[in-house]
């Protein structure tokens, strides 16, 4: 019988920061039909989650860590880190939608399509900076954080969306 696992102590310092935005962007996302919300795994999730039942349910919003490095003027690594600077990470806020494909003989959408698809783009964008505003205007004060670009998503398999960089920073 392999030895049973140990607990491990909580993250008391970064991990609340990631579960409180992903709190905050469900909020903001909320009685939308959306497949998955919450927390990426460092991997993250495939982006073919956005399409993921039969009954027409397609998207999915989600925040995942990038990378965490010691900062002394965030958000800026410092690559001499002591045990007492401060930690800064870069998170990604997503959400994944499907997309138009066009019909079934090959034609690409319609012009119309297409719009309606930017629009919720649009729309998507906004409700994750509300909800990156929100989180750490609100809920979390005590972090300082900078809000980077925000970028569109290549479709890949029907599905297609956006994410923003954030980049927070909380003292030890």
């Amino acid at each position: 019988m392999p030895p049973a696992l140990t607990a491990l102590p909580d993250d008391t310092l970064l991990y609340p920061i990631v579960s409180d935005l992903a709190a905050c962007l469900c909020a903001e996302f909320a009685g939308e039909a959306l497949c998955f919300c919450g927390i990426e795994p460092a991997t993250g999730v495939p982006i073919e989650i956005g399409g993921c039942d039969s009954s027409g349910t397609c998207g999915a919003v989600s925040v995942r860590l990038v990378r965490v490095f010691p900062s002394t003027a965030f958000p800026v690594p410092d690559r001499l880190a002591l045990c007492t600077t401060a930690l800064a990470m870069e998170i990604v806020v997503a959400a994944y939608r499907c997309v138009p494909v066009g019909g079934d003989d090959g034609s690409n959408p319609t012009a119309e399509q297409y719009a309606g698809w930017a629009q919720q783009q649009y729309a998507d964008m906004a409700a994750m900076r509300r909800a990156i505003a929100c989180c750490f205007g609100n809920s979390r004060p005590d972090v300082d954080y900078t809000l980077g670009d925000y970028t569109p998503l290549t479709p890949s398999g029907g599905v297609g969306g956006g994410q923003w960089t954030v980049y927070s920073s909380q003292e030890l």
